[in-house]
């Protein structure tokens, strides 16, 4: 499962076009290829932008955020292209990236000791969930709904979400584990933060046999600034580990 976040800043989308009665749409079209061309998944939505979103100036000071996802075949590559249409004055704007998703079934004999896991998402905030069922991002009804840009302020909470695979059990146990993480803030090559280690005991989706962890580290207690956040992550019985590191740029309350 592939999610995909993409970003349109409120002050690009114009309110008033031809009719200034009409109700603002964004058309999003997107569509994912392996790289011989053919297609293997595509989305064709329609956004109307609520009187709530789009009224007295509230869209200038916002962003207008998508997201979705496609289940994907692992150890291959695909080109993923975005496009977003705004329907009063027919303004266009589109993203593409080429998509490497790992085999994580396939052990690499160099590097035994990596911990196998997902890419880390970031944010600061969650909205429920209407369909959980078959969502790996849905935990107790609500997802963490994904930063693009990596910009927080310091009165926000950081969320990081990312999950473990194929932890090794403990010793004379079939289902318990032992995953200890937290997660470092480096300004160049000076670790500015650093919070308090979280243990992971057991499985939360045995079908995947995977481990969520969601961390969250309030921003008040870090200066503004840009930073590598680095996410510790140690299997301790298999001792396997992973240090992902993610651009975060903290800045002060507007």
């Amino acid at each position: 499962y592939v999610p995909v976040s993409i970003t349109i800043p409120g002050d690009e989308i114009p309110l008033h076009g031809a009719n200034p009665r009409a109700t603002p749409e964004v058309d999003i079209a997107g569509v994912v290829r392996d790289l011989a061309g053919r297609q293997i998944a595509h989305v064709d939505q329609t956004i109307r932008l609520t009187p709530q979103v789009a009224g007295a100036g509230a869209l200038k000071s916002r962003n207008l955020q998508y997201t979705t996802g496609f289940e994907l075949a692992p150890g291959q590559s695909y080109q993923i292209r975005f496009a977003a249409r705004e329907n009063q004055t027919g303004q266009m704007g589109a993203f593409e990236t080429v998509l490497n998703v790992r085999n994580l079934e396939v052990a690499d004999p160099k590097t035994p000791h990596v911990l196998s896991m997902s890419p880390v998402l970031v944010g600061s905030q969650f909205s429920p969930v209407k369909n959980p069922a078959g969502d790996p991002l849905a935990v107790d009804g609500k997802q963490l709904v994904m930063s693009v840009t990596h910009v927080f302020d310091t009165s926000q909470t950081l969320y990081l979400y990312f999950e473990v695979y194929d932890p090794k059990p403990l010793p004379k146990s079939h289902d318990a584990i032992k995953l200890l993480t937290n997660v470092g803030f480096y300004h160049g090559r000076v670790k500015v933060f650093e919070s308090q280690l979280v243990a992971t005991e057991q499985l939360s989706d045995p079908n995947r046999n995977a481990a969520v962890v969601q961390l969250a580290i309030p921003l008040s207690q870090i200066k503004p600034g840009y930073y590598l956040c680095q996410i510790n992550a140690v299997d301790d019985a298999a001792a396997r580990f992973a240090f992902p590191r993610i651009p975060v740029l903290i800045r002060p309350p507007a």
